[in-house]
């Protein structure tokens, strides 16, 4: 049996699980959620590669993003754990 798949079906269910999830907001979509898990697969990996089979990307340069993105978050995060100013000697004890 063969299933005819709109993109409206596919939006309209999307918004709903984004709806549920409590997560929907002006903007996000369906193409927030790819984008969400391109991110994900890449923190978790670091393999671009994986990353741009998996959401079968044509070209490298647009699964770059992903990773751009993913490294901009980590330096954001890890920023203020250690002050730069301190030397590594004075952790060790």
């Amino acid at each position: 049996m063969a299933y005819n798949i709109q993109k409206l079906h596919c939006k309209i269910q999307s918004d709903r699980a984004l709806e549920c999830a409590g997560v929907k907001y002006p903007g996000h979509s369906c193409h927030t959620l790819r984008h969400s898990c391109g991110t994900n697969l890449y923190r978790s990996t670091k393999d671009i590669r994986l990353v741009q089979e998996t959401l079968r990307h044509a070209s490298p340069d647009m699964t770059a993003r992903y990773a751009h993105v993913s490294d901009r978050a980590e330096k954001r995060a890890t920023r203020n754990i250690v002050p730069t100013n301190v030397s590594d000697s004075q952790y060790i004890k």
